[in-house]
């Protein structure tokens, strides 16, 4: 757990004046929790039927 929690603490100062991500955490059972922001995730829905 020590490691993940290294891990999260460096992605978040990598991300921290990112856009796109809205939260990062690592929850109880180990996994790592990634909520991006609807804004980022609206824009790719629409480059995505742009492009499809």
């Amino acid at each position: 757990m020590i490691i993940l929690t290294e891990i999260v603490n460096s992605i978040k100062e990598k991300f921290r004046n990112s856009t796109f991500i809205e939260s990062f955490e690592i929850v109880d059972s180990g996994f790592i929790n990634i909520k991006l922001s609807s804004t980022f995730l609206e824009e790719s829905l629409q480059n995505h039927k742009k492009y499809s």
